[in-house]
């Protein structure tokens, strides 16, 4: 699953983390199975990005992430993307930075800051989530190899290839804000 970009985000229904999981055992991706969990999230995903505002960390970022979802709601993810991915590293950059002032932002700390107040167990899966921003969001790549999957990376060395801007990678870069918010959410253990 994670090889394919895909996490069991918290918003998901136990039938969509069922489905993605049960097609993950297979080789080809399940596109079809994507699109559909994709269009169930556009349904609800102004209402999602509408509460992220509730928290600062999302606030200072609030004039890109609401012209991203415009753009995604155009079906313009060229854009969306190029607005979106790095706000999210934005959203991660400025928590570590508030909890670890004078330290050395990078990756592995920023995606490690994110999950750190939050139990194994807990249902947004911490320890999977560190992993799939290090292996998804963060994922590196070799122009000269041609492995450039879409990423933070790629997008901001600017090698992103515009096949891999669609629907699905733009729906994943909002899955991946709301799954930050749930960490972050004030009611969540251990949050400011």
């Amino acid at each position: 699953m994670l090889e394919w970009g895909w996490f069991p985000f918290i918003w998901m229904t136990q039938d969509d983390r069922k489905k993605i999981i049960y097609f993950s055992t297979r080789v080809d991706k399940p596109e079809s199975v994507f699109d559909e969990v994709c269009t169930r999230f556009q349904a609800v995903a102004k209402d999602r990005s509408a509460s992220w505002q509730r928290l600062s960390f999302f606030q200072d970022h609030k004039v890109f992430v609401d012209k991203a979802v415009e753009h995604y709601f155009r079906d313009d993810y060229h854009q969306f993307n190029s607005s979106a991915v790095p706000r999210i590293e934005g959203i991660m950059r400025r928590l570590h930075l508030l909890n670890q002032p004078g330290s050395k932002t990078e990756q592995k700390t920023m995606a490690e800051e994110i999950v750190k107040n939050h139990d194994d167990y807990s249902l947004l899966l911490p320890a999977q989530f560190r992993k799939y921003l290090l292996g998804f969001y963060f994922r590196a790549f070799n122009d000269a190899t041609g492995d450039v999957p879409l990423s933070r990376n790629s997008v901001a060395h600017g090698t992103s290839l515009p096949s891999d801007y669609d629907f699905v990678k733009a729906s994943l870069g909002l899955m991946i804000c709301d799954q930050i918010f749930y960490f972050l959410c004030p009611t969540q253990k251990g949050q400011p």
